[in-house]
Formats: C-alpha cells, structure tokens, sequence
C-alpha cells in the first residue's frame, strides 16, 4: 500500500527501508492519537469514516467507536507485522536469535509477546465499550439493564478462554456495574443475586475479581431502596461485613463515609422510631470509627470523616418516625 501511495516517487535501494524504521519506532505512538481522535469523533464523522471503509454504519455510538477502533488497530497490526517480516528478510541473521525466533514462527512466547500489546488494547476497549453500554442502560432506569450486564460478564468470561488472555476476564469495574444494575433494576431477588456475585468474587483466587468498597456499597443501596425492615437490616449486615473484612481481612475492603450514609437511609425508608434508633446508632459507630481512624490511620480518617448527608439522614429517619421524640432527636 505505502508503494502504490508513493508510485509518483523514485525509492532508492539504499533508503527503501527508512520510512519503515520509523513508522515501527512510531507507530504505537499514532495509533495512540489516531484512537483518541477516533473517541472524540461525532456520530457523523464515525459514520463517515466506517463507509469510507466499507464497514457497517449502524448501532449506537459506542458500536461505532468500537467498530472504528477495531479496524484500526487491525491495520495497524497487520501494517507493523508485514514490516517485522521486511526487517526479518534483510537484516536476519544467524547470530540473532530474536529474529531467528520470530522468522521460524515456532517460539510460541516470542510470537505472545508480539501480540500482547495489540491484545491488551483489544481487551480494554471491549471491556471498556461494554461497560459503558450497560451503564448508559442503567441510567435510563432501562429494563434490559440487569440481561446487558450478565451477558456481558458472560461474554468477558468467554473471550478470554477463546482467546487464551486473561485481560478480557471482567474486573471490578465490570462486577460493580453488574452490581449496580442489580441495584437499579428494582426486583425483589436483586439484592441477592448481587451477594451471591460477590460470594463468587470471594471465593476466587484472582487479585483482579476481588469484592470491592463500591461493590458493596452498590448492595446496601440495593437492599436500601427496598424500603423494608428486613431489607434495611440486611443493609446494615453488609455493613458489618465490610467492617469485618476490614478488621480481618486483606483490607483492600473498608466501610466509607458513604457505606454509613446509605446503611442510615436504609433504616430511613422504614420510617419507624426503631428504624430511627438503628439510624442513629449506625451514625455513632460511624463516629467512633472515625476518631479510632483519627489517632491509627489518617489517609482512612479522611474516607470515615462524617458530612452532612449522614446527619441529615439520621434527622430524616427521626423526622419519618412518627415518634413522640422525634423532634428532641432531631435537635
């Protein structure tokens, strides 16, 4: 293609493969650009670009980008292998076994290595694309979102066994969405297929699938907006387990400000002196955590230290209670 682009121009023997040294020594920086650009581009100007490459044009614009940026990365991979092999053809030679290795086509982790980076690129994307579909779904209160979320761990799941790469397996980004359209979704068993998910989680091996403080705030939000007795006391056993695992465990999982917030709106939207009184004792653990965090670990202090949303829900609960003291509480 570069010889047909350039037919007008008289190559030398001696400089023909200049132009390749450099566009391998670049490439990866364009194609960095090039995906950037591609990202910021309108849905007519994806629309424009993927008939100008006999590409399909329908889809929403996530399919587009995702559709554009694969037929990217496709020609700039195929475009920087055919130039590994010029480069193998003339400067190969029996004292190099790099290029001994790569011109056989028989070293398995020399072949890997060469396409990891392309790969990884590819994994990323996908994942990054499918999650921003089911987060767009989530956000307009869409009915598919809870299906779009499954299919797309399930997906994940099985491009990374067909393709032998463990970046495509879902990661907590992934899992929090699916948790998240779990809370959303607004059905009775949602809070329990989201505990069940990280049961799973818990019981992997993987660093990369760990439960996460957002994963388990995303179940206390689920179990929350139930509005229930039981729900609200389920909310608060999630909190306790993150406390839990904060204390015992690896502790990459540790109750926020926020945990707290929403484990108190959870007894908020009973609206019952009891539920008022588990909202306030909640708040008081969550100030004695934070002055315990105070004198043993600042950095941890900072994501306990109490605003105005906890106070402000403990007051509501109050205020919801129906309760003879409600407004003595309050105060």
């Amino acid at each position: 293609k570069r010889l047909l682009d350039h037919s007008d121009q008289q190559l030398q023997p001696d400089n023909m493969f200049e132009p390749i040294h450099e566009d391998t020594a670049h490439s990866s920086e364009k194609e960095e650009v090039d995906d950037s650009t591609i990202c910021n581009l309108t849905v007519p100007a994806l629309k424009e670009r993927l008939r100008e490459l006999g590409l399909p044009v329908g889809g929403r614009k996530a399919d587009l980008i995702e559709r554009l940026l694969e037929s990217n990365n496709n020609d700039n991979t195929h475009t920087h292998t055919e130039e590994k092999e010029d480069v193998i053809e003339t400067e190969s030679s029996d004292d190099d076994p790099i290029h001994l290795g790569i011109s056989t086509g028989n070293n398995k982790n020399s072949n890997d290595t060469n396409r990891s980076e392309p790969s990884t690129r590819r994994a990323k994307r996908k994942k990054f694309w499918k999650t921003q579909e089911v987060r767009e779904l989530i956000k307009q209160n869409d009915r598919n979102a809870i299906a779009k979320a499954e299919e797309m761990i399930t997906q994940l799941e099985r491009m990374a066994a067909e393709e032998g790469d463990d970046e495509y397996l879902p990661g907590p980004i992934q899992y929090t969405t699916l948790i998240e359209a779990y809370s959303h979704g607004g059905t009775v068993d949602a809070p329990q297929r989201a505990e069940k998910v990280i049961n799973r989680l818990l019981s992997t091996n993987s660093k990369e699938a760990k439960p996460t403080t957002p994963m388990l705030n995303a179940i206390i939000g689920a179990y929350a907006s139930m509005g229930t007795e039981s729900s609200a006391e389920q909310a608060t056993a999630i909190l306790e387990r993150m406390e839990y695992i904060k204390d015992f465990g690896d502790g990459t999982v540790k109750p926020s400000v926020h945990s707290f917030a929403i484990a108190i709106n959870a007894w908020s939207n009973v609206a019952s002196e009891t539920a008022a009184q588990n909202a306030e004792q909640i708040l008081k653990r969550l100030l004695e955590d934070y002055d315990e965090a105070l004198e043993q670990n600042a950095e941890y202090a900072r994501e306990l230290k109490p605003n105005n949303v906890v106070f402000n829900s403990v007051i509501d609960a109050w205020a919801r209670s129906g309760s003879n003291v409600a407004g003595e509480k309050a105060r």
